[in-house]
């Protein structure tokens, strides 16, 4: 394979760039230019995925996977190695490499006998070329070392990419792929292989709607059915697993909904951190609540000192329709006045469309991060 793709090549290129919370912007960026111009297909994650070990939590700097190339995980340098600091540095790609095989290595179908059936690549990347020393393993590169790093790998066949992306996605444990044997085109067996491939990986919009987080509100759309809620559960597992210090409510409107994300919520963190998530930090919370449960409302007004409503008392102030928007107004007139700090850092909403505007203000007030998930009534998103 050649160096550098050629231009008509380069022009067919279908890398997908999924933005997490990357902690060295201009690094990656050089990374994604450089990779644009060498990867025909695959995903290049940056800030993303949170993997556990039994004694850490490492944050992969970037994750390229490709059916090319393979699955190469990378490290930036925060500065050029000294001799003392070389030891440090190799002992930190070391771990990279463990928390990837050893995340990867506990799904049956990316293992052949007890070992994976393939070899994850680890870089650390400095700003400059470097000489690591002779027993280190991995690689130890700068930016403009890749192309032929890169060119020089093997990759895996279509159905180890497609278990590798859903193992990375986390989404393995949702949709289980079951193996069916090879089948003759247009059969029903080989269209239920199709859809059944189809469903146990993110499609495009879904992936950058989990992982990628705006500095600011975020609204999703998506009809019923799309994945809205399976992408709510991974963007709060996700933001659990990178911040654990931060407070973040998953809310709903539909109470029968409640065990649905619950049990979603718990299996993504699960998969993060190998542990259950921190119920302090990580809130899942009915939109109202109700006297003997905690909800997003209740919660919201509590924090502040104001009066608790209940459904019987807004039914009767505002009637069954306006009952939630009149409590929600209530509580804004309330802080009106108040000085206050936001009492979470993030706020994922589902069904945000049965919702009513004063809700969203009240939201605004008390969070710093907000994510919408909408059923529109036009065209999605995605399908």
């Amino acid at each position: 394979m050649s160096a550098r793709l050629t231009e008509t090549e380069a022009e067919r290129t279908t890398v997908e760039i999924v933005y997490g919370d990357s902690r060295n912007k201009q690094v990656s960026d050089e990374l994604v230019s450089t990779l644009e111009g060498e990867v025909r297909e695959g995903t290049l994650y940056l800030g993303y995925p949170v993997l556990s070990s039994a004694d850490s939590r490492v944050q992969v700097d970037a994750l390229l996977v490709s059916p090319d190339h393979g699955v190469i995980a990378f490290r930036y340098a925060d500065e050029l190695p000294t001799q003392e600091s070389w030891p440090s540095m190799v002992a930190d790609q070391d771990r990279l490499y463990a928390v990837v095989e050893g995340h990867l290595k506990r799904h049956d179908a990316l293992r052949r006998g007890r070992q994976l059936a393939f070899e994850p690549q680890t870089v650390t990347l400095f700003p400059s070329p470097v000489e690591p020393p002779t027993d280190a393993e991995g690689a130890y590169l700068d930016v403009s070392a890749i192309p032929e790093f890169v060119n020089g790998l093997s990759g895996f066949d279509p159905d180890q990419y497609r278990q590798v992306r859903a193992a990375l996605e986390r989404v393995s444990n949702i949709k289980p792929i079951k193996r069916r044997s090879d089948a003759a085109p247009h059969t029903r067996g080989a269209i239920m292989r199709e859809i059944e491939s189809s469903i146990a990986n993110l499609d495009r919009w879904q992936k950058k709607a989990a992982i990628e987080t705006p500095d600011g509100p975020q609204r999703i759309r998506g009809l019923a059915g799309s994945g809205k809620t399976v992408v709510l559960a991974l963007k709060a597992a996700y933001l659990h697993a990178l911040h654990p210090e931060w407070d973040i409510a998953v809310t709903y409107f539909s109470r029968s909904l409640s065990q649905q994300v619950e049990s979603l919520v718990s299996r993504f963190a699960y998969e993060h951190n190998y542990e259950p998530y921190d119920p302090e930090k990580l809130r899942v919370l009915h939109t109202w609540g109700g006297t003997a449960t905690p909800g997003l409302y209740t919660t919201m007004a509590r924090s502040v000192g104001a009066p608790v409503r209940d459904f019987q008392y807004a039914n009767a102030m505002y009637g069954m329709d306006d009952a939630f928007k009149g409590v929600c107004r209530e509580l804004l007139v309330f802080t009106d006045e108040l000085d206050f700090e936001p009492i979470f850092d993030a706020v994922l909403i589902d069904e945000a469309q049965d919702l009513p505007a004063e809700f969203f203000q009240l939201v605004g007030l008390l969070k710093v991060l907000v994510t919408l998930l909408v059923r529109p009534r036009m065209r999605p998103v995605w399908s």
